[in-house]
């Protein structure tokens, strides 16, 4: 099984809100350290991100169309192996979960908060690009 790639979502200004005195997406990126996984983060052009702690690689995704999916198409299609996607949006998210996530099987697997899907705090693996890039065709949302 091939380590997955792993990146943190970055698809609006609340990555850099404050929280606790760092940038919001500070907590995603130390998870995955934490986990002993190398971030990635996945943005638009006309996205600024906040002054991180580390070096952490930026992929830029196209500017259009203005989905989540983009990102996970970007970093799957551009990684080339599976991915652990985390939004940054997910401050208390834990290594742990993240290590799971990347311990399992080349298989999709997303969370779910109660019975809703979370799809942005998942595992990704390339064989998914197919069924990825169909949905983003179609405009589908992300759950679905």
């Amino acid at each position: 099984m091939k380590r997955p790639q792993h990146l943190a979502r970055r698809g609006s200004p609340k990555a850099a809100a404050p929280l606790g005195g760092r940038a919001m997406i500070e907590y995603p990126l130390a998870a995955m350290r934490e986990a002993g996984l190398t971030p990635v983060i996945v943005a638009k052009r006309d996205n600024e991100l906040p002054a991180l702690s580390g070096v952490v690689e930026v992929l830029r995704e196209p500017d259009r169309p203005r989905h989540p999916l983009c990102g996970v198409i970007t970093a799957l299609e551009r990684l080339g192996g599976p991915i652990v996607v985390c939004a940054c949006d997910m401050p208390f998210v834990s290594a742990q979960l993240i290590a799971w996530l990347a311990a399992l099987p080349d298989e999709v697997a997303i969370t779910t908060a109660g019975d809703r899907p979370q799809p942005m705090l998942g595992r990704y693996p390339p064989s998914a690009l197919p069924a990825l890039r169909a949905a983003l065709d179609s405009e589908s949302s992300v759950r679905d």
